[in-house]
């Protein structure tokens, strides 16, 4: 009977995919999220996708020959990650992008500029991250009726959209009118928090999901504000999504970020175009003037990272994402410089690991005990097996050995592999 376990894992690890009903994750240390805890020395049970029981190890040989064995020994499981600002490829390169993100713990991707493909595409390809789809953007150029809006929103809502992506609206009539039909849709907004609106009137319409790029606190014009601002963010379940990562890039030299780990997946014409507008840059300046730029991106880069800590001392709710959708930016690559990110403005490993996690799933389900984001029995087995401990060090989390998708368990080498030999495809190897 042993002999038949170890071959299970044998196969397993020769396929790097895996699909059971029934899976055991031996003898690990357990982070949920949803409590101050720590489980050391589990076995975490795995039934149809779902946690099923978490209990002490007692040893291999009491686990039944049935079940997938992964040994845990020495290794530690948390919640696999959403990314919370997501721009979706070309659909020709929608799996690359998805198994980019899959390599990376992401198994969930908020889509940030909806298109009609997106919809029919969201399940097209295995593995993949779970997509949630914003809409196509409202913006001031819009000058719509509100019955025209209305009828937007039951047009997005019966395509399969999840939320209505914000970029600005014409004017306060707009706004709410857009909070109706989302409400009347089975709706919700998220984006940029419109100048003409600001955080105070947006939050308290219980419609607003999430505020993009601090975009919220950076309209208020005192400290006492900017306190109410996150109290009443707060309050209302709106959260915070910083894209950290999308504003560092201007304070980093052009040799280094042409050099960043990932770009091998950048499709080449989009490389040629960033390439482009370096050369061009440097045409145009002078290495004074670059070196003057990069000092005054670093400093609004840090003014963030000042109100990413006062947003996370004073309670307020925030999501993970680099938004990797800027010049040299790498789907899945950059996620776990965006988590360093938020180590840097001073919050621990746990509460990074929750704002990457259980806020996500909160954000995208809208519930207060969504169904994944943590580890507990009843939850869905999203999760991640790393090397290291992210609670010791977050940068742990570039150690992920294993994704476990509601039960699919898929060795990260194995999507490497698969990526590479998609992309040799898609550029014609």
């Amino acid at each position: 009977m042993k002999i038949f376990k170890v071959l299970i894992l044998i196969l397993c690890c020769i396929s790097g995919v895996h699909t059971q009903d029934s899976i055991v994750i031996a003898n690990i240390t357990a982070i949920p999220l949803h409590i101050n805890k720590v489980y050391k020395n589990v076995d975490v049970e795995i039934i149809e996708g779902f946690v099923s029981r978490i209990s002490d190890h007692k040893g291999f040989e009491e686990i039944p020959d049935t079940y997938l064995t992964i040994d845990g020994t020495g290794k530690f499981l948390i919640p696999s990650f959403g990314d919370a600002h997501g721009h979706l490829p070309d659909s020709n390169r929608l799996e690359l992008y998805g198994l980019m993100q899959l390599a990376h713990g992401v198994t969930s991707v908020r889509s940030m500029r909806g298109k009609e493909w997106h919809i029919k595409h969201r399940n097209r390809y295995s593995p993949t991250p779970t997509y949630y789809l914003g809409s196509p953007p409202v913006s001031r150029r819009q000058s719509y009726s509100a019955e025209k809006i209305d009828s937007l929103g039951k047009i997005y809502g019966e395509a399969g959209f999840d939320f209505v992506k914000v970029l600005s609206v014409a004017d306060s009539s707009t706004f709410y009118s857009w909070v109706k039909s989302c409400l009347d849709h089975n709706l919700f907004l998220a984006g940029h928090c419109p100048r003409n609106i600001g955080p105070f009137r947006a939050a308290e319409t219980m419609m607003f999901a999430s505020i993009e790029h601090l975009s919220g606190v950076l309209q208020v014009s005192s400290l006492d504000e900017l306190y109410r601002v996150i109290e009443m963010t707060k309050d209302r379940s709106v959260f915070h999504c910083p894209t950290m990562d999308w504003y560092f890039t201007g304070q980093v030299i052009e040799d280094t970020l042409a050099n960043k780990p990932g770009l091998q997946y950048i499709a080449t014409e989009k490389l040629n175009t960033w390439e482009e507008k370096v050369d061009e840059y440097y045409k145009e300046s002078t290495s004074e003037s670059r070196e003057t730029s990069r000092a005054k991106e670093k400093a609004n880069f840090d003014v963030r990272l000042g109100y990413l800590k006062l947003i996370y001392e004073n309670g307020g709710l925030t999501v993970v994402s680099p938004d990797a959708s800027g010049i040299y930016g790498v789907p899945g690559f950059d996620y776990q410089r965006e988590l360093q990110h938020f180590s840097t403005a001073g919050i621990p490993p746990r509460d990074i690991l929750t704002a990457a996690s259980l806020n996500y799933a909160k954000m995208t389900e809208r519930k207060q005990f969504p169904s994944w984001g943590t580890i507990k029995v009843g939850s869905r087995a999203n999760l991640l097996i790393l090397t290291a401990n992210p609670l010791e060090n977050i940068n742990a989390v570039d150690y992920i050995e294993t994704i476990i998708i509601s039960g699919e368990v898929l060795s990260r080498t194995s999507i490497l592999e698969k990526m590479d030999r998609l992309n040799q495809s898609l550029k014609g190897g």
